[in-house]
């Protein structure tokens, strides 16, 4: 475990609103790496979430991996009410995954923390606080969120992190980083303390006003990655101005170990079994190029499809040679701006073979504006309605 991870009798969330003084009084501290409640089999560490201090502009897969989960809930950083988020846990206890939408809250900063338990809400469980108190900058519609046209603009030089993973978190695979800013020419994935090699370079817009890059973890070793990233306002190789938007992080890359794969994960696969992993939230804008992901056993073909139909196939996922991993990278630029209403469907046999179907993502609708507000576009300064 990355970090201390607090244990405690607790009401399986929604267990009252107990100070935080009184939630813990004996609870026990386990230091890192300690074997997380080997007795019971209950463990749980973090997968994906925003990192302390990310400003939050679009909706955010939380992630929360172990053994002998029952319930995750997203909290307030000392009180178990209100229950900002339920997570859906996974039949077998192993994963849970929830959709943060910031468009839910107010702007400004939001203290939240996540708590597994090993029994259904309202049960008495243990408590892991897989995150402590992380705080998000809620900024919906405003800079650095925002489109064009938003305040904080301007001529000067400017970067923020808007997206990346949080630092001593597994990572376990395809990552979208994003800066934001104004006048970004260059943007990269570095190690902490030098400027060789490089390790990612950012794909920036025409108006230099986003950087995004697809982060791979599968193109390096497994273990502790040290990286940070560094924005310019000029291209690379020329004399430029440095900003470090993300100061060294450790990113802990475990690909086909755990707890990037579930207990038993090297072991043959078990049942035909299928979980999204990755996706566009439902009602979100999609501006540019996103990595859809489905993770599981036993999978042959995977088809971004029409809610209610086979025909046509939007697109087929690459799936691994052991059948646990698909990949799709959906490009909005193949369809016409306005709502695509889609699901993602996992089948045990190739297309076109008599096939048992999981439907990992049902209906969901995506908001494709390419070129228009609110995705930004070359030329593009002015805010409006999405068609304008």
């Amino acid at each position: 475990m990355c970090a201390a991870v607090m244990m405690l009798t607790a009401c399986g969330g929604g267990g009252g609103d107990t100070s935080p003084s009184a939630s813990m009084a004996g609870a026990s501290t386990l230091l890192a790496g300690t074997e997380v409640g080997a007795a019971s089999g209950f463990s749980a560490t973090l997968g994906s979430a925003p990192a302390d201090g990310s400003y939050v502009c679009s909706t955010a897969t939380l992630e929360v991996r172990g053994s002998g989960i029952r319930n995750v809930e997203l909290l307030p950083s000392g009180s178990y009410t209100p229950i900002y988020s339920s997570f859906t846990v996974s039949a077998d206890g192993t994963t849970a995954r929830t959709q943060f939408d910031p468009k839910n809250f107010p702007n400004g900063e939001l203290q939240v923390r996540i708590s597994a338990f090993n029994a259904a809400a309202g049960q008495p469980a243990e408590e892991i606080v897989v995150m402590p108190a992380r705080t998000w900058k809620i900024a919906n519609n405003t800079w650095p969120c925002a489109s064009p046209g938003s305040s904080g603009g301007g001529t000067q030089f400017t970067a923020s992190l808007i997206s990346a993973p949080a630092t001593n978190t597994y990572v376990c695979h395809m990552q979208t980083l994003e800066i934001r800013g104004t006048r970004l020419a260059n943007v990269e994935l570095l190690p902490s303390n030098s400027y060789t090699p490089i390790l990612g370079k950012f794909t920036v817009s025409d108006d230099g006003k986003i950087a995004r890059l697809q982060f791979d973890p599968r193109k390096f070793p497994n273990g502790d990655l040290k990286v940070r990233i560094s924005a310019f306002d000029a291209p690379a190789g020329q004399p430029a101005n440095e900003i470090i938007v993300m100061p060294e992080r450790t990113w802990r890359i475990a690909n086909d170990t755990w707890p990037c794969l579930s207990p038993g994960g090297n072991q043959p696969p078990g049942p035909f079994s299928a979980q999204l992993t990755s996706a566009p939230g439902n009602g979100s804008y999609v501006c540019s190029m996103v990595t859809l992901e489905v993770m599981g056993a036993r999978i042959k073909n995977v088809e971004l499809l029409p809610p209610a139909g086979y025909t046509p196939i939007y697109g087929s996922f690459t799936v691994s040679d052991d059948g646990r991993v698909a990949r799709l990278q959906f490009d909005p630029r193949k369809f016409p701006n306005g709502d695509l209403k889609v699901r993602i469907s996992v089948f045990d046999a190739p297309a076109g073979q008599p096939a048992n179907e999981i439907i990992v993502m049902p209906e969901r609708t995506w908001r494709i504006a390419n070129d228009i507000w609110p995705c930004l576009s070359p030329g593009s300064t002015t805010a409006g309605n999405p068609g304008t």
